[in-house]
């Protein structure tokens, strides 16, 4: 009697929505490490290709690029870029009760996939592009289908915000591995307001999204364990420092990012973009021949050298290129995210601020630098410091990271109020929806 009780109460206590919520969770999890699989196969191969056979290969690189624009362009406009400001968008979207056909077109499944090719064949052509903007918004795609699914079975109204939320959050637990990254993530950047309406839902899903991530490639961390000798208090103005550099900088890159990319969305002629595609792929590839290979890639490649392959210092012009690299790509390519490149960005800019301040804390310096520019370029500081933290394990250096990633906030907000994403969030609601955003 009691195991018919028990048995009925499960049946009961389980419906139809939640069964397909953490069924959604598990299957982006095991897409987000397919994804990252061949993410990484695409880096690894154009870097290998470049040493092989040179000229021969840059030669496609500009094809490549213009390739991943027009794949964008013709199947699905609304995967250009991160990612990130689109999900952006289609919550705003959701908060006005306002949800027209254009907003849901940033969080089909058809869009998710054009991001996924797009993205890939960019990476193929050398592209210094990250994916987990991209994650987060195939997250929020899969999510979103989902719901709708879950709303014909089951006869139920569910609200959008929480599935495209916690689609997001469990994108960037699975991308990263950071399942904290990715509770953080979804608070301080997409749920600013009513979090307690779905704080449990959002902890399942990043849950089961990351169980499902570290099946399939075990339990790991994203950039290893550096090695970081504990934080001496007289270093406390040296990290004040490297967050004004780092969050400044990152607040250029933002500035210019942001500037180039509306320019070239007012370019309307097909052959006029696929120029600008090419030109750009001759760039990148001209940066990698000619002054560092490691021009290509999001960025991974560059902070594990630094960290583990006995590197002491960055090159300057690693930190100049990590820097123009991605500008570059991102404006070139059609898909592609800047959370990698920011933290490459930020990781060799530290490197080379240690070699003449801080060598004998040559790691600590590249973590904060890493922590200092994403902050700068998200405007995320919680989800900058939690990330990296998460992916070094590094908890002695938790003080430190925790303030320069504040200093870095302060600095970037004050030369600029309005984040990177923020405006092209503003950009994308002026194209799918006719209500102007509040000021």
């Amino acid at each position: 009697m009691d195991r018919r009780f028990l048995s009925q109460k499960i049946k009961n206590s389980l419906s139809i929505d939640d069964i397909l919520y953490w069924t959604a969770a598990i299957v982006l999890g095991g897409v987000a490490v397919l994804y990252a699989q061949f993410f990484m196969m695409a880096e690894h191969f154009a870097i290998r290709m470049l040493k092989e056979h040179g000229w021969y290969f840059g030669a496609a690189v500009p094809v490549l690029f213009a390739l991943s624009w027009w794949i964008v362009y013709k199947f699905a406009p609304e995967a250009g870029g991160s990612g990130i400001p689109q999900v952006m968008c289609a919550l705003q979207c959701e908060e006005e009760k306002n949800f027209p056909s254009k907003a849901k077109a940033l969080v089909k499944i058809r869009t998710a996939v054009v991001k996924i090719v797009a993205s890939l064949v960019g990476v193929f052509g050398g592209a210094a592009v990250g994916r987990e903007g991209p994650t987060i918004q195939i997250g929020a795609a899969l999510f979103f289908r989902v719901r709708d699914l879950a709303m014909k079975i089951s006869g139920k109204t569910f609200g959008a915000d929480v599935w495209m939320i916690t689609g997001s959050a469990a994108g960037v637990a699975a991308a990263f591995n950071t399942p904290l990254g990715g509770l953080v993530f979804a608070i301080e950047e997409l749920a600013k307001s009513h979090f307690n309406r779905f704080k449990s839902s959002l902890l399942v899903a990043v849950i089961l999204a990351g169980l499902s991530s570290q099946l399939f490639q075990g339990s790991y961390l994203y950039f290893g364990v550096p090695k970081v000798n504990p934080f001496d208090f007289q270093l406390l103005p040296w990290v004040i420092l490297i967050g004004v550099l780092c969050g400044s900088l990152a607040t250029l890159f933002g500035e210019v990012l942001f500037k180039f990319s509306t320019l070239r969305s007012k370019i309307k002629s097909v052959p006029k973009n696929v120029m600008i595609s090419c030109l750009g792929g001759i760039a990148v590839v001209g940066l990698a021949m000619y002054v560092h290979p490691m021009a290509f890639g999001g960025g991974k490649e560059a902070i594990t050298s630094l960290l583990f392959g006995g590197t002491d210092e960055a090159p300057w012009h690693l930190a100049l290129i990590r820097f123009a690299s991605p500008l570059i790509s991102y404006l070139s390519v059609g898909a592609g995210g800047i959370f990698a490149p920011s933290l490459a960005a930020g990781g060799t800019i530290g490197s080379l601020f240690s070699s003449f301040v801080l060598p004998h804390n040559h790691n600590l310096v590249v973590l904060l630098g890493m922590i200092a520019f994403l902050t700068g370029v998200t405007r995320a500081p919680f989800t900058s410091f939690v990330l990296v933290l998460e992916m070094t394990d590094r908890h002695q250096a938790i003080f430190p990271m925790m303030l320069v990633a504040v200093i870095a906030q302060a600095v970037s907000h004050l030369i600029n109020p309005v984040s990177f994403y923020e405006r092209v969030t503003e950009t994308w609601h002026h194209k799918v929806s006719p209500h102007p955003l509040p000021q």
